[in-house]
């Protein structure tokens, strides 16, 4: 499928019942962070305190599992519809994993954190319930993301800002 869209990689969370977004519902729907390809519609240099920073409104294109690809999708004014606004995008799968992997880790910190104060059971046997549950979204995390970047396996990730300058 052809495009004239940058095509990044992200961090997105996954949420029950296996919806991708980049926020999550609640912290009891989530389940983990996954790496998904994302059509990057705009990109704008904004600045705070004398810093400059990048934000961007892309599109997913792949919520879940089963749907049809996601486009971005323009109103009769020009303006993105179906876009989020994120701070951050990657140009490369292994960088954007490393991100991933490392937020995942918090979440499984919190998770036998948590675990200390849970009402049932002895000390361990919260713990090991909470590392379970862990591993079980994980392991949903993974394949899910398995299955996304099978799917959009199309989608080079590319900038097409020489394309944008000729035209």
């Amino acid at each position: 499928m052809e495009n004239n869209y940058d095509i990044k990689y992200a961090i997105a969370v996954l949420n029950n019942p296996g919806k991708l977004s980049f926020y999550p519902y609640d912290e009891k729907s989530m389940v983990g962070y996954v790496v998904s390809k994302v059509f990057v519609v705009s990109e704008e240099t904004k600045y705070k305190d004398g810093e400059e920073y990048k934000v961007y409104d892309v599109v997913l294109p792949y919520e879940n599992i089963g749907n049809e690809r996601f486009m971005p999708l323009f109103n009769k004014h020009g303006n993105a519809v179906n876009t989020t606004r994120i701070y951050r995008v990657y140009d490369s799968y292994e960088s954007a994993k490393e991100e991933c992997d490392e937020l995942n880790s918090k979440l499984k910190f919190k998770a036998v954190a948590e675990a200390y104060s849970a009402p049932y059971g002895t000390y361990n046997e919260r713990v090991e319930r909470a590392q379970k549950k862990f591993r079980a979204n994980m392991n949903e995390c993974n394949t899910f993301e398995t299955i996304i970047n099978e799917r959009s396996k199309d989608l080079e990730v590319k900038s097409n800002k020489a394309l944008k300058l000729l035209v």
